[in-house]
């Protein structure tokens, strides 16, 4: 099993089909249901279907200045149009509806914190068993700091945008494509 990107909230929230999920459980490991025998449809009916609505609402909580930064196919596939133009007060309706989302998604995948002492202090560490809840965690932290996000050029796998010009997520990726370019790979 490969480790899980850091952008695994963003991938879940991409994928579309039965065989996009199956791809990503066969990837990564298994998605959801706890220790129970769980299909990826009736996954996608409840705990995917949540998420999915939880980064939707994510982008109308980051504010247009931010969401400007991200990849433009990052945008299109999960922000359509603002759900909140005629309300007064439509960042907090947004926000208030995240957290609801967030909340019910992370009770509702079981996730546990523990106490560990990092550094100088204590810090809270997230416990996860599945996929579907290590995704919650990630978009919990993605949302405590927003910072714009995009699809890297080689493996297609959204990571955050740290320094201006990034095209790939990793080394490796960088790697990657130089020796495709080169063709050295194929």
């Amino acid at each position: 099993m490969k480790e899980i990107p850091e952008g695994m909230w963003l991938l879940l929230a991409l994928a579309e089909t039965d065989e996009d999920f199956a791809n990503l459980e066969k990837k990564y490991g298994k998605l959801g249901g706890g220790t129970g025998d769980v299909s990826i449809h009736d996954l996608r009916a409840i705990d995917i279907e949540i998420l999915q609505a939880a980064v939707r609402m994510s982008m109308h909580t980051i504010g247009k200045e931010t969401r400007d930064k991200w990849d433009p196919q990052l945008v299109n596939h999960l922000y359509k149009h603002d759900e909140f133009e005629n309300d007064r007060n439509p960042k907090e309706k947004a926000i208030d509806s995240l957290l609801d989302y967030l909340n019910t998604g992370l009770r509702f995948e079981e996730v546990i914190v523990q106490a560990e002492w990092e550094g100088a202090g204590i810090i809270l560490k997230p416990l996860t068993r599945t996929l579907i809840a290590k995704a919650w965690v990630q978009l919990f932290d993605a949302m405590t700091d927003p910072i714009p996000w995009k699809i890297c050029e080689y493996c297609r796998n959204p990571f955050p945008i740290r320094r201006k010009g990034a095209v790939y997520c990793s080394d490796s990726c960088r790697a990657g494509a130089y020796k495709k370019r080169k063709g050295i790979l194929k």
